[in-house]
């Protein structure tokens, strides 16, 4: 079975909710402000108002391994996330290995991250503009890039120390 199929069988199943709470306010704030991973997913499944008034999809591993697309595995399949209009949460580790005169793909990638909590970052080949290594590093505990540089907005290189003082949980970078 296919994605496109699953995911015309979950709106099929969809019917208007009426919640005893007011749906402008209280209801808005809980479906816009999911606190935890775990949290979103009890009320998706509670409920699939909250999926489609505000689709996160939670990976533990997000990669990007040279020209093809951003992908997950699920159940050992590979999905891609180019046509997927979501936003993703990552909980574990994001890998982009790129090739050595490839265009980075990080500015593809931050506008459909809603959240980034993954533990690990991996990076090769490429640069990284300081404010998006923030947003993807800052609650890592272990950060390898390989060949890749941090820059700031004006292409100039960013301390080692700067880059440290950002990431308070680093157990290991290399």
């Amino acid at each position: 079975m296919d994605i496109p199929l699953k995911r015309t069988q979950f709106f099929s199943t969809f019917c208007q909710q009426s919640f005893s709470l007011p749906v402008d306010s209280i209801i808005y704030y809980i479906l816009k402000n999911p606190k935890t991973p775990e949290l979103y997913q009890k009320l998706i499944k509670t409920c699939k108002y909250f999926f489609l008034k505000n689709s996160i999809l939670i990976v533990s591993r997000l990669w990007f391994q040279y020209r093809n697309d951003w992908y997950t595995i699920v159940n050992e399949k590979r999905i891609k996330f180019k046509n997927i209009s979501s936003k993703i949460w990552v909980t574990g580790a994001i890998e982009i290995y790129q090739n050595q005169n490839e265009q980075s793909r990080i500015p593809s990638l931050i506008p459909k991250l809603y959240q980034c909590e993954n533990k690990h970052l991996n990076l090769s080949y490429g640069n990284i503009l300081f404010k998006d290594f923030k947003f993807l590093a800052s609650k890592c505990d272990y950060i390898w890039l390989y060949d890749s540089t941090v820059i700031n907005e004006n292409d100039s290189i960013v301390s080692l120390e700067k880059i440290i003082e950002i990431l308070p949980n680093i157990n290991d970078f290399k």
